[in-house]
């Protein structure tokens, strides 16, 4: 009967848990996104973890960190939620009341707890304003993304455009 083959002895810097080589046959199979959970039922969030796990397995560590793209500057900014709708209001009410005070974060704390203590009845004049802003972003999302199909095209911006009809019912 031939003889049990016998395995090298164990290195005095292995450990079950540690890589401790570079050149470890399953670091690429232990840094591949097989082993993120299913579970993860947003896309976007699922993404960026593969993203995360993937830029670890290139290893170099060094590597020279990639740049956002631009941002558009003639692309319109987001609306306001109804909270911060109403953030605009509370900051000017609450510096007149605390003249003194410096830190952003004490405002902004009050006003979450005067937000959350509002009825939904007191909240409806924040709601319908932020609705209003949203449908102005929704139409100037959709100039901006077919330019071409906008109407009225002109060099004039609409504060000139208002001043000149203000202008011309002056007239009258």
């Amino acid at each position: 009967m031939p003889a049990p083959a016998r395995l090298p002895p164990p290195s005095l810097n292995s450990h079950p848990t540690r890589r401790t080589a570079p050149h470890d046959e399953l670091a690429g199979e232990r840094d591949s996104a097989a082993h993120l959970p299913s579970s993860c039922s947003d896309p976007k969030v699922a993404a960026r973890m593969k993203a995360k796990v993937a830029s670890r397995a290139g290893g170099d560590r060094l590597a020279v960190k990639k740049s956002k793209a631009e941002k558009d500057p003639n692309k319109p900014k987001r609306p306001p939620s109804a909270f911060f709708v109403f953030m605009e209001g509370f900051r000017k009410e609450y510096k007149e009341k605390n003249p003194n005070n410096k830190q952003v974060s004490v405002v902004g704390k009050a006003g979450g707890e005067k937000w959350k203590s509002l009825t939904d009845a007191e909240k409806a004049p924040y709601v319908t304003k932020a609705e209003k802003l949203k449908a102005e972003y929704a139409k100037k999302m959709d100039a901006y993304n077919n330019p071409q199909e906008a109407s009225g095209d002109s060099d004039k911006s609409k504060s000139e455009i208002n001043d000149e009809e203000d202008a011309s019912e002056g007239d009258e």
